[in-house]
């Protein structure tokens, strides 16, 4: 089983806990910055894996993408759709909606 990055954690656990009932035109800035985010996370842990090789720490003569893609499974930025949650499943999170539902109608808080 493929090991899941923080990232893909943190993106996860916005998209069932916050962004589950947005506007399609705030989904895909969500998508977009988590994209991003995922590039540069990958980015990272493809560097390190290589400075680590190259100090000597590692020696299995892996590159660092094939590293990351055997760890993380390659490219696993591709986020499913937000689930629709009932309103007992989202018993808790009244100020996390009401700050969505601001956003999506322009306001600020």
């Amino acid at each position: 089983m493929k090991k899941q990055t923080a990232v893909e954690f943190l993106g996860h656990e916005l998209n069932v806990k916050l962004f589950y009932d947005i506007s399609p035109e705030l989904w895909q800035q969500v998508n977009e910055i988590f994209k991003q985010a995922k590039a540069m996370e990958k980015e990272q842990i493809v560097h390190c894996y290589e400075q680590a090789y190259r100090d000597g720490y590692i020696d299995n003569g892996k590159s660092g993408e094939a590293y990351y893609n055997e760890t993380y499974g390659g490219d696993m930025s591709k986020q499913e759709e937000p689930k629709q949650y009932t309103n007992e499943e989202l018993e808790g999170f009244e100020d996390f909606k009401s700050f969505i539902i601001q956003k999506q109608e322009g306001g600020d808080e």
